[in-house]
């Protein structure tokens, strides 16, 4: 069988926050609401907060892009599509309550899910009057099948390579 070179394209980030007034149990997706932005900031210099964000969305791509495996059944039945995860930041930055809103296959879903928890540092989250929040999180991953791997992703697993080296 001739596979076809692989990329996970267009990884999107929709970074949102909501509040609420209870507990961290599970919150039904028609409360999510008043949706803002919690970020996660780690390894972001900047003091404006704009700066911040567009950082926080950059790592957190990256990040998945360095760890998502297309998987071989997927590959095989030729199976793409959207992947949207949500889960909640607690007060204290860590993550919970992950829900898989949408998947084309349970393959893709749980991949994109076994990333997301993979992330490897707190999140920064909302805050209101002063006091931190609850806050949610929906990220949108498309998984593509392509002919050919675009110029940008030959260079970043060259420059893997080369940082293996030293």
């Amino acid at each position: 069988m001739n596979y076809r070179n692989l990329l996970i394209t267009n990884c999107l980030l929709l970074i949102t926050h909501l509040t609420f007034g209870q507990s961290l149990g599970s919150i039904p997706n028609s409360q999510f609401e008043n949706w803002g932005n919690p970020l996660y900031s780690y390894d972001c210099p900047y003091e404006d907060y704009k700066e911040r964000k567009k950082c926080s969305g950059e790592n957190v791509i990256e990040f998945i892009h360095q760890n998502l495996v297309y998987p071989e059944s997927a590959i095989e039945n030729n199976i793409e599509g959207l992947v949207i995860i949500t889960f909640m930041i607690k007060e204290d930055g860590t993550m919970s309550n992950f829900q898989i809103l949408q998947e084309p296959d349970k393959t893709l879903g749980d991949e994109a899910l076994r990333v997301i928890k993979l992330l490897p540092h707190k999140w920064e989250t909302g805050k209101r009057d002063g006091y931190y929040i609850l806050s949610g999180v929906m990220l949108p991953v498309q998984f593509t099948l392509e002919e050919e791997i675009p110029k940008e992703t030959k260079k970043r697993k060259r420059k893997k390579r080369r940082q293996k080296k030293n």
